[in-house]
């Protein structure tokens, strides 16, 4: 009778064990850190993404800032001085086309209105942590809480800037106001030209206590404006400063 033998398995010698061992976990480790960077770099170019973004916001905003600063302040101060000598003068109800040019200008509001598509994007996406850089996360956050005050401060000037609105309709025409406000809406500049009112327009109660009330509103109302011209002169330079911290912190060229 034929005896089967079972072949011999050779043991493995412990360094055979050793050796099996260490190359599945470096193949393991070499995996994990091929992902760790392969998602820092991804991380990396997600910031510098956000960072161009933010520049390109900033731009935005400090352009519209050096507007309303450099051009739309000094022209609506001339408007309101003219506006007050005519209401005051004794021939101010000669030429009432004059008056609703004056008042339509002194009354145009411009307001700063801060581009914040990038930060809301970040801070609603959680990805604010991608930003690495500390003068730069420094630098965002007290420009988005300077934002924020000067936001609620805009939000109150609205609210005056109402009352002047009401007044000058004592003894103005609300369809030729609204229908000027309609038309302006279209304009590439700001203010009325003459050939911009109507030829036959008219003004309506004209007495001394209207138009008294109307200028001394609107003289208030400019020195809040003025007050204000503070603030707008102020987020400029931080809006210009931080462009500038942004770009030295990540070496980008100007664009």
């Amino acid at each position: 009778m034929e005896v089967h033998h079972h072949p011999k398995v050779e043991k493995k010698k412990f360094k055979e064990y050793f050796l099996e061992f260490l190359m599945i976990f470096l193949a393991v480790t070499m995996g994990f850190i091929a992902e760790n960077i392969r998602e820092h770099l991804s991380d990396r170019s997600k910031e510098k993404e956000y960072i161009h973004s933010i520049i390109k916001d900033l731009n935005t905003d400090s352009s519209n800032l050096h507007y309303i600063i450099y051009t739309y302040f000094p022209q609506l101060n001339t408007w309101v001085d003219s506006c007050v000598d005519m209401l005051g003068s004794s021939q101010a109800s000669y030429n009432g086309r004059l008056i609703y040019q004056a008042i339509e200008n002194a009354t145009l509001w411009r307001h700063f209105y801060p581009n914040q598509r990038t930060l809301t994007q970040l801070k609603n996406s959680g990805n604010f942590i991608l930003i690495s850089n500390e003068e730069a996360v420094k630098g965002i956050l007290n420009y988005d809480n300077r934002l924020s005050s000067f936001i609620y401060l805009n939000n109150n000037l609205t609210t005056y800037e109402h009352d002047v609105d009401t007044t000058q309709l004592r003894f103005t025409d609300y369809r030729l106001v609204r229908k000027l406000f309609n038309k302006q809406s279209n304009k590439t500049s700001d203010f009325f030209a003459l050939t911009d009112i109507p030829v036959d327009v008219r003004l309506k109660d004209f007495n001394n206590e209207n138009r008294k009330l109307f200028s001394n509103k609107l003289k208030q109302m400019n020195i809040q404006h003025n007050i204000m011209l503070g603030q707008y002169q102020s987020l400029y330079g931080e809006s210009v400063n931080l462009i500038h911290l942004l770009k030295q912190e990540y070496h980008l060229k100007d664009e």
